[in-house]
């Protein structure tokens, strides 16, 4: 990104603090430190260059064992066309596959049957549709 705008408001509304006096503005924490000091410029706003010293990358965990998330990244595909897929060496990488013994939730939702429909509700029409022509 080459511009960003900041929110005065919204730095306010978390607790920041702004001081604008002398063309320069300056952004406190709420702890009152000063974190942002910044000239006003022609235009009557206030540029600023933030350097970030390091990049931080997470890693998510997930507690399903491997099974479970290849059955779920696959779009629920059942356990034995997984299997095929690793016999046949179609999945890069180790797949290492355990047939859970509870099914999956979605799965069994997507199996259940639809209800039918009763067929001895009473008729609610009082008279039989006819045509005017």
């Amino acid at each position: 990104m080459k511009c960003n705008l900041m929110s005065v408001g919204q730095l306010i509304k978390k607790g920041y603090s702004v001081t604008m006096e002398n063309d320069t503005l300056k952004l406190y924490n709420p702890n009152m430190k000063l974190i942002l000091q910044s000239n006003l410029t022609k235009n009557r706003t206030s540029k600023t260059n933030i350097m970030i010293k390091e990049k931080l990358c997470y890693k998510a965990s997930v507690k399903d064992d491997e099974s479970k998330l290849w059955h779920k990244s696959y779009g629920h595909l059942n356990y034995r066309s997984l299997c095929l897929l690793k016999s046949k060496n179609m999945v890069i990488g180790e797949l290492n596959l355990k047939i859970p013994k509870n099914s999956c939730s979605i799965c069994l939702v997507g199996k259940h049957s639809s209800s039918a429909f009763k067929s001895d509700l009473k008729m609610r029409a009082k008279h039989v549709l006819c045509s005017a022509f």
